[in-house]
């Protein structure tokens, strides 16, 4: 699975794509670059739930019909995918991008996962083998392969590309001592996102807080030692700045572009609209408030990167 870009593509930007409304008929887009929200739409995405987003695609589905399909931001083109049913599915990941022969289009269950590959006319269910009362909760592509993490703190799931055209994909399990988290406040409870990020492996650990345990109120950061295949805890992600939604996160370097470095931009569960920044500086978080026409029951935020030549019709008026 080869996810670098091609070398005369541009440099990519990252923007937050903000999905609010009936059906998810409006949007509003936020440039980190330019820490500037547009209230504009992206074409073909009206009424759809973006899964996730690979260097300019994005994987689709129509809230009325179900249909999915993939969405190229700089061709527009659009590739269809099997209809799926998104009651039981909990996020999803592109492993590389059309015309790669190794891009799937891998739907996370509690599981199991459902994949596909552009032009085939049905998933293939694989389930993984887990502990009891463990849940996949993060995954993502890393050099060729896909790394899975679950509710357990022991234990990673690492999937390789079989081969054959509906083959399952070759299931490698590790066990090792986990991100040593223990817990020592009453009511917090944590997420964890994996992320690429300069070369490596990151597991971003989010601690919540409050009534409902939805309050963001810190993050851990650890790299994954693939000597010892062991957790590392970070203090500094150094140049870098991270982007985290829902189950999935990116990473950018601030030198590439007006961004701070050392932060972590992120977006809470349930009807809160705010973006937050995540200084690991100073463990401060600053609150960026979205375009005013966002109502406050915002359903889906969507971190995408596109090449910063690309985005011009991104930036035109309403």
């Amino acid at each position: 699975m080869h996810s670098g870009l091609p070398a005369h593509v541009p440099q990519a930007r990252p923007w937050l794509v903000a999905c609010y409304g009936k059906q998810l008929q409006d949007q509003a887009l936020f440039s980190a670059s330019e820490n500037r929200w547009y209230p504009r739409t992206i074409p073909d995405t009206r009424n759809k739930h973006i899964w996730t987003s690979n260097n300019g695609w994005l994987v689709l589905q129509d809230c009325k019909s179900g249909d999915c399909s993939l969405l190229s931001l700089v061709s527009m083109k659009k590739l269809q995918l099997p209809k799926l049913d998104y009651n039981f599915t909990r996020f999803c990941i592109l492993t590389s991008t059309p015309p790669d022969r190794y891009c799937h289009v891998l739907f996370f269950e509690m599981s199991c996962m459902l994949f596909c590959k552009p032009g085939d006319d049905k998933y293939v269910k694989q389930d993984l083998i887990l502990d009891d009362n463990t849940n996949i909760v993060t995954a993502t592509t890393f050099e060729g392969k896909v790394y899975v993490l679950t509710t357990a703190e022991d234990a990673m799931t690492i999937l390789e590309y079989a081969g054959a055209a509906g083959t399952p994909f070759q299931v490698r399990r590790v066990m090792r001592e986990g991100l040593g988290m223990e817990w020592t406040q009453p009511g917090s409870r944590s997420g964890k996102t994996l992320v690429e990020s300069g070369g490596e492996l990151l597991c971003v650990r989010t601690i919540c807080s409050g009534i409902v345990g939805e309050d963001v109120s810190d993050f851990e950061v650890f790299r994954l030692d693939f000597s010892e295949m062991v957790w590392v805890k970070m203090d500094s992600i150094g140049e870098r700045t991270i982007f985290l939604s829902l189950s999935e996160g990116t990473s950018y370097s601030k030198t590439e572009a007006n961004i701070k470095g050392n932060c972590i931009y992120f977006t809470q569960r349930g009807c809160d609209s705010n973006l937050y920044v995540f200084d690991l500086d100073d463990r401060s978080i600053l609150v960026t408030w979205p375009c005013p026409k966002i109502s406050k029951r915002t359903w889906l935020f969507r971190w995408i990167l596109l090449p910063e030549n690309e985005t011009d019709w991104l930036k035109l008026s309403c």
